[in-house]
């Protein structure tokens, strides 16, 4: 059963639409002849578990990416059970390939609140959360001109930024649009089902949990800023930096690392840091609580020398 928790003003409702039936093609992906399919989505979450034995895989061989979670599994063995699948399809014939989920707000290191795809078995990471909304929404597109996945997230602390992100779900890779969008300003899509095309208006989004700490967002609508979104340039492995219309340069492509990071004992709290490499927006320290007693061969806490009880 879905969980309806989101709430939508000045008509923002979800759009979808669908046109035509959906043909074969050599690469096991759908296409539509002459016609097109697309849905705008909010995040709202459903009742579906993910496998966690291949999302576990998947995090621990992509360890530059992802540098605190071996540590994090042993703090938070049960990490992987802090996610909810997102509401990402109803009319795509997916064949259980595709599949939106994201980490609850509390408790999950870097992870907190960032969203992933899984898609034909692989794992990408959608966007940035710290310090911002994260992935607030996303259409699905698919047509003549391809098959996309479009997504607004934002991140930063102190600078707030906002990104336009697209997944391009035929090549397997992610492109950022070429738009100079203001610092410390929110965006919305709306999906035109008659010319299918989308386009980007400045929002006020108001940030809310549920009972279990999973986001949600209030959207509202507001000016224009760009129309025909689709038509602007998918740019690939963006530089870190890029100027915006006010002549700041700000962090497009953060990327991530472990900065510094203190083991937990039986007496002290640890930490890590997570943050990116080009600046210190986006560093975040996770506490990692006093651990129990750990006992060397001679039956003594190697911290506190406490003696094992016989």
């Amino acid at each position: 059963m879905k969980k309806r928790n989101i709430h939508f003003h000045n008509n923002l409702t979800k759009i979808m639409i669908l046109l035509s039936s959906f043909c074969l093609v050599s690469c096991g992906s759908r296409f539509l002849d002459k016609q097109e399919v697309g849905e705008h989505h909010y995040i709202e979450y459903i009742d579906q578990e993910i496998n966690k034995t291949s999302f576990d895989k998947y995090l621990s061989t992509h360890q530059q990416e992802y540098p605190f979670y071996e540590q994090l599994k042993v703090n938070a063995p049960d990490v992987l059970n802090n996610v909810k699948v997102i509401d990402s399809s109803t009319h795509f014939d997916d064949n259980g390939d595709f599949l939106m989920f994201r980490f609850s707000s509390l408790g999950n290191g870097g992870f907190d609140s960032e969203t992933f795809l899984c898609f034909q078995g692989d794992y990408y990471h959608l966007g940035g959360a710290f310090g911002g909304f994260g992935v607030t929404e996303f259409i699905r597109v698919q047509g003549n001109q391809g098959h996309y996945l479009y997504f607004i997230s934002s991140s930063g602390s102190g600078i707030h930024y906002t990104s336009i992100g697209v997944f391009d779900l035929l090549k397997k890779e992610t492109y950022t649009l070429d738009l100079s969008l203001k610092i410390n300003e929110d965006y919305t899509f709306i999906y035109n089902d008659e010319n299918h095309s989308i386009d980007l208006y400045k929002a006020n989004i108001v940030h809310y949990v549920d009972e279990e700490n999973y986001d949600l967002h209030i959207v509202t609508k507001l000016d224009l800023v760009k129309d025909h979104i689709e038509r602007l340039d998918k740019v690939q492995n963006a530089s870190n930096f890029e100027k915006n219309s006010d002549g700041i340069y700000y962090g497009t492509n953060h990327s991530l690392i472990q900065k510094d990071y203190k083991e937990p004992t039986c007496q002290e709290d640890g930490y890590v840091i997570i943050g990116c490499t080009e600046c210190d927006d986006l560093d975040q320290k996770t506490i990692l609580p006093k651990v129990d007693h750990q006992y060397g061969d001679d039956d003594l806490c190697i911290w506190c020398h406490t003696p094992k009880a016989k």
